[in-house]
């Protein structure tokens, strides 16, 4: 028996016989789609044991994983309370040593810096004096006249 058996809907391109009786086309049909229900079948075990595999691979992963993650984020806080720590010293070192300058400054810019400056410069003035009077003799001979007049 000839059927016209079409693989499309609507008006035939291509049409496809088949020489065997229905009975038989069925049974190869049947046969085949057991066949191929099988494949499937074994397919989707192993797909379902690598599925089973991932997971397992997963866990231990994550296991494994969370040690070095906690470990890492103690380091990580025990790291930024260091880091703060050395901040805040900075910071307040850094202050000091400003408020230092500051004082420097202001007393090199102040009257009495000034005032000092000058008896400073009028006291090596004045030793300048006494070596030169000193290298000239003057020191020793009004030594001797104050011993001179003291012990009489």
């Amino acid at each position: 028996m000839n059927k016209n058996l079409s693989t499309q809907e609507g008006p035939v391109s291509t049409p496809v016989y088949s020489t065997k009786s229905d009975e038989v086309f069925d049974a190869e049909l049947g046969a085949e789609m057991a066949k191929r229900t099988d494949k499937l079948q074994d397919a989707s075990i192993e797909l379902a044991l690598r599925v089973k595999q991932a997971r397992e691979f997963i866990a231990w992963s994550a296991n494994h994983m969370r040690g070095s993650w906690l470990d890492w984020m103690e380091a990580a806080d025990k790291g930024m309370k260091d880091i703060t720590m050395l901040r805040m010293a900075l910071e307040r070192e850094s202050k000091t040593a400003i408020s230092a300058t500051k004082d420097v400054r202001q007393f090199f810019s102040s009257s009495e810096y000034l005032d000092a400056s000058v008896k400073m410069r009028e006291m090596v003035e004045l030793m300048e004096r006494f070596a030169k009077l000193k290298e000239a003799g003057v020191m020793d001979a009004f030594a001797d006249f104050i011993l001179k007049v003291t012990c009489k």
